[in-house]
This record gives C-alpha cells, structure tokens and sequence, in this order.
C-alpha cells in the first residue's frame, strides 16, 4: 500500500500586502465620520455649563478619525509567520461584538435607554464567557439602573426613554 500524506496544517494563510491595514483604517476613519455626521443630530445643550447630548460622541468620533488617520500614514507591515491570528471562534465573537454595537444603536431609541443597555451587556458577557446566570441577569441590569439614575436622575442628561424607564418614579 501506498503511503498517504495528509496535509494537517491548518495555518491560514498570511496577507502579503498592507490592504488589510487600510482596509481597517478606512474602517475606523468611517465610523467616526458618521459619531461626528450623528453627532449634530443630538438635541442642543441645556445650559452654558452644559456640553449637551452631543458632546461624548463629538470627541469620540473626532478621536476616532485622528486614529484613523494616523494608522492610514502608517500601515503596519504585513504579519509575519510566527505572529497569532485569531482562529473563526474569535472572529465570530468579534463579528457579533460589532452586530451587537449597531443594534444597540438602532434599538435604543425603540426600547429605550435601561432595556436595550441591559441586554447589550448580557450579550457582551456572554461573549466574554461568563456563564453564571446571576452575573449574567443582575450585573447588566444593576449597571444599566445605575447608569440611568446617574445620568438621567443626577446628572439631568436626557436618555431614551422606553418600556422600563415608563415604570420608574
């Protein structure tokens, strides 16, 4: 009988080029483009002393660009063999981490501020390998009436309202 070889290297195969550091870059640069573009669509600050809604995601998405462009000017050079790559479960993570984000964006306004915060969290512990179901159900909910209170109670920054702030005092 003839001996078979099986090819058992499973290692993916390495970019040789710098696409995948612009691609990247472009990535960040767009997203805080669009924090910056969204940003203008907040309501207008209450006081003088006030920064207003729009402010956090203003600086974020002028960070972001900075970022962005520093890292376009200098891409770095393509991995070599010994450097790590994410295997598919990480990316997977990684790929619902984002979906996680966008929704989160997307459905605040619908659920409002303490649901849509809560299950937010729940998704990313989960993505994080907790399992405990208490840390699960009560960490993500403790923080979100906690960030709530602090911010919308305290701090008298409008959140979206929804289906649980309707059922606070």
């Amino acid at each position: 009988m003839a001996e078979q070889h099986l090819d058992t290297d499973t290692t993916p195969e390495l970019p040789t080029s710098r696409a995948p550091g612009y691609v990247i870059g472009a990535i960040f640069l767009l997203a805080g483009i669009t924090l910056v573009v969204g940003s203008f669509g907040f309501p207008e600050a209450v006081g003088r002393s006030d920064p207003g809604p729009a402010f956090l995601p203003l600086v974020a998405g002028v960070g972001l660009i900075v970022c962005a462009l520093a890292h376009l000017l200098r891409v770095p050079a393509p991995a070599t063999a010994d450097e790590q790559f994410p295997d598919r479960g990480a990316l997977g993570r990684i790929a619902v981490a984002f979906v996680t984000m966008v929704a989160y964006a997307y459905l605040l306004r619908e659920l409002g501020f303490i649901l849509t915060t809560t299950l937010f969290m729940l998704v990313t512990l989960w993505l994080a390998n907790a399992r405990k179901p208490l840390l699960l159900v009560l960490l993500p909910l403790l923080i979100a009436v906690g960030l709530h209170f602090i911010f919308a109670e305290t701090l008298h920054v409008p959140l979206p309202r929804g289906l649980v702030e309707g059922w606070l005092p």
